[in-house]
């Protein structure tokens, strides 16, 4: 996903490559994807508020770690857990 292109223009993508490659896929986040306008941003907050309320959004948790471990938190990653790697602003 490219959330940004402030060194310039993107390279060129060959897309029949991505598409022998497997389950590779293109997407570029921009104003048509849902916010617009700053006054926009309200209502989708309370939209993500709300299912957060109502389902559960994450699945498990492998791991959680201190920014100051995050070189830890790589290795848990490397060993592909069965669930999320959270790495938390925090001191452990």
């Amino acid at each position: 996903m490219n959330y940004g292109q402030l060194s310039g223009a993107l390279p060129a993508i060959d897309l029949e490559r991505l598409m022998d490659a497997g389950s590779v896929f293109v997407t570029k986040y921009g104003p048509r994807a849902r916010v617009i306008a700053p006054d926009e941003l309200g209502d989708l907050i309370a939209e993500a508020l709300a299912l957060a309320t109502k389902r559960r959004l994450a699945t498990d948790i492998a791991g959680r770690f201190a920014l100051d471990e995050v070189a830890d938190a790589y290795r848990a990653l490397e060993s592909n857990p069965a669930g999320k790697i959270l790495v938390l602003p925090h001191a452990s």
